[in-house]
């Protein structure tokens, strides 16, 4: 049997100096690049200057950001004081409220999703730094 070996140091290395990229991009986003540290031992990767924390996970510069609750994007100011807040929670709104829904029309789900996420993702390339 093969098993899988970890990655090399060097590797290593690279996936963590790429994390602290995305996390300082998605600060840039978040219009708080100035102010952005990183900190190697938190366990948060961006914090807003509302106190807010932020996880970023990215692969193939795809971020998960839906890492929040509906009641964050619908309670947050900064989301609401832009147009995204209304577009993260058009996107979260495709969704039935129970996964056992979702399991039965995901096509659909998915297919609802698709304009949302189109126009989320035009907001945010227009605040990228």
């Amino acid at each position: 049997m093969y098993k899988k070996k970890a990655m090399t140091s060097e590797k290593a290395s690279k996936v963590k100096r790429q994390g602290h990229e995305d996390a300082r991009e998605f600060a840039g986003v978040l219009g708080i690049a100035q102010e952005f540290i990183y900190e190697p031992q938190a366990k948060r990767d961006v914090v807003d200057t509302e106190g807010y924390a932020y996880s970023v996970k990215s692969g193939e510069k795809k971020w998960q950001i839906f890492l929040y609750g509906k009641s964050r994007f619908e309670s947050d100011y900064d989301f609401n004081a832009s147009p995204l807040g209304d577009l993260f929670l058009e996107c979260i709104n495709c969704f039935p409220e129970s996964y056992d829904e979702y399991k039965k029309n995901k096509l659909k789900c998915k297919e609802n999703l698709k304009k949302p996420m189109r126009r989320l993702c035009e907001e945010l390339s227009k605040r990228s730094c």
